[in-house]
């Protein structure tokens, strides 16, 4: 008899296992179960021609990084090359307006990518996790986070935004005609 599991669209299948008869317990060793899941829900460093590899491999010229457990895509560097934008805006504008791996449904990364995925506060000038993030530069950059405290009642629109400053990872509400830098992220498969 063969069984077939999904879970998360994961696949994992059992070949070989004995036939059972009906109210027979039937045994499954789940323990490569759980490793395969896990293997499966490692961080994978994506290439320029899109293969993924392990998180562990040495190579720094990739130019995204996969989370399969929460879904987010995350670009290697800072937007532009480092550019600093003159405000939010354009830094919104910018992170729209890319187009890597063959996908343009980029945004300006939320805050919680950064604190699960980018951030480690045991470094400094970046706090980030230099060889998963091995381009983005030390500075204050935008989220597509809004600050609702500063929302205006009438309009709607936020006079600030969350912004992460990569140089020791605080995280702020800056006014949105500030400048800063940008690090684009999207949602795969959601």
């Amino acid at each position: 008899m063969n069984l077939t599991l999904n879970v998360m669209h994961l696949h994992v299948e059992a070949i070989n296992l004995p036939q059972a008869t009906v109210g027979e317990p039937l045994e499954l060793k789940v323990q490569p179960f759980v490793e395969a899941v896990a293997g499966a829900l490692s961080p994978q460093k994506v290439l320029a021609d899109g293969t993924h590899v392990d998180a562990q491999d040495p190579r720094t010229d990739h130019v995204a990084v996969f989370f399969p457990d929460t879904g987010w895509m995350i670009a290697a560097a800072s937007l532009g090359a480092g550019k600093r934008y003159d405000n939010h805006d354009d830094a919104l504008k910018a992170a729209r307006e890319l187009r890597l791996l063959g996908h343009d449904d980029w945004q300006l990364a939320p805050i919680a990518p950064w604190e699960r995925h980018v951030l480690d506060r045991s470094r400094h000038e970046p706090a980030v996790h230099v060889d998963l993030f091995p381009g983005i530069v030390s500075g204050w950059h935008w989220t597509s986070d809004e600050c609702a405290w500063s929302r205006d009642e009438k309009t709607g629109v936020a006079a600030s935004a969350w912004d992460v400053d990569s140089d020791n990872g605080y995280v702020y509400g800056g006014h949105r005609n500030g400048s800063g830098f940008g690090l684009a992220a999207r949602r795969v498969g959601q």
